[in-house]
């Protein structure tokens, strides 16, 4: 069993590592100077089979005990987001436009951490361990992880786990959902094309924006009215474009585009179907000819309960019974950890992040997001209690 007071050792290096990444962030599989970085660290950790370029920017090392041992990966993101950073921290971005607005910068400092816990008390290990540095969470599709996977980093892998901080705990606390953790993440795009003309003569035109407003009164019913209200389902039409060069002028075509999401693979694909069939009907309907594009996104992330139960205890172990949150209910938001959960029996950590004094701290992927540095020893201890138990 570790405890915080046992990784305490770690704490300065991993405050270095987070500040240091948080002033350099870099975009999905642009990750190159924060590759070289962990690559390095890797290497002076005397870990075996360090590969770069994994995935195109990602790094994956090993620590191995014996080769007849089972193998549980650890994977950490490392991708920043297009924001201006407005945390006010003194180590604040120095990049203009880019910021680690979702912690990924912490969740790479945490994993080198336990990495170098681990790699000086590697005797206490009874399994081998996989460290996985992964681009592009945050995007461009595919993702990061469905590169990682294609170029083989979960061969030989028995068990995964990603840790993820949130500013909806304070620090100390840790999280695991029950089974359904993330939701898909698609993306749709619709285009509706009638003829434009002049505001004054409708009769003259075929109008699009009539399609495109029974449309919508569709797309918000379909969830409501057409599935099973104990499968979580949401339809989100997020942006909205005419081509008019007028307020007087009748459109001859408008775009939308949103995103739906869901846990189970029948409800996802029925919403799929029935988007495209809504659209061609409802423009059919209104004498418009239209287009509907799909972007298939990530897959739900789902735990095994299983490794569930083998974390919280762990986690209770490590920091205390209370401490540890069962949680039952999944976020609509979306993460790529559900690839490697697909692969090899898996779970999403949540790591609390916010001081405990703060009253409403700022949400991920908000320009003002700051994790606080007590949680970076947290998710050392939780890494490291996970693979001392792991045999």
């Amino acid at each position: 069993m570790v405890s915080l007071r046992d990784v305490e050792s770690c704490r300065e290096e991993a405050e270095n590592y987070f500040k240091h990444l948080h002033r350099f962030p870099e975009l999905g599989f642009e990750e190159h100077a924060t590759s070289d970085f962990i690559a390095q660290e890797l290497q002076s950790f005397g870990l075996e089979k360090i590969r770069t370029g994994v995935g195109k920017t990602g790094v994956t090392g090993d620590l191995l005990v014996h080769s007849n041992a089972k193998m549980l990966m650890l994977r950490a993101d490392m991708d920043a987001l297009p924001l201006h950073e407005a945390s006010g921290l003194d180590y604040a971005s120095t990049v203009s436009g880019k910021m680690h607005a979702c912690g990924h910068d912490a969740h790479v400092a945490m994993l080198l951490g336990a990495a170098r816990y681990l790699s000086l008390h590697r005797e206490k290990l009874r399994a081998n361990i996989r460290f996985v540095f992964q681009p592009a969470e945050e995007g461009p599709m595919p993702g990061g992880a469905a590169l990682m996977i294609e170029a083989g980093v979960m061969e030989g892998v028995s068990a995964s786990l990603a840790a993820h901080v949130t500013p909806l705990y304070p620090v100390g606390k840790v999280m695991v959902q029950s089974r359904d953790a993330m939701a898909s993440t698609d993306r749709f795009v619709i285009t509706i094309r009638g003829r434009g003309g002049h505001g004054a003569m409708p009769q003259a035109a075929i109008d699009p924006t009539p399609a495109l407003s029974e449309l919508l009164a569709a797309l918000n019913l379909l969830p409501a009215r057409e599935l099973d209200p104990l499968d979580p389902c949401v339809v989100t039409v997020g942006e909205i474009h005419t081509v008019s060069s007028s307020w007087n002028v009748i459109p001859g075509s408008v775009e939308m585009s949103g995103t739906f999401r869901a846990f189970s693979t029948e409800v996802r694909e029925t919403v799929a179907r029935r988007i495209g069939e809504l659209t061609e009907g409802i423009c059919s309907a209104h004498r418009c000819e239209c287009e509907y594009f799909r972007d298939k996104g990530y897959h739900p992330t789902v735990n095994d309960p299983k490794m569930v139960d083998f974390v919280l205890k762990n986690v209770a172990d490590a920091l205390g019974k209370d401490n540890a949150v069962r949680y039952e209910r999944p976020f609509m938001t979306g993460e790529d950890a559900g690839a490697y959960f697909r692969k090899a029996p898996g779970a999403l950590i949540w790591i609390g992040c916010s001081s405990p004094e703060a009253k409403d701290p700022p949400n991920l992927h908000n320009p003002a997001f700051r994790v606080d540095l007590a949680t970076l020893p947290v998710g050392i201890c939780v890494h490291v209690s996970n693979a001392l138990a792991f045999a």
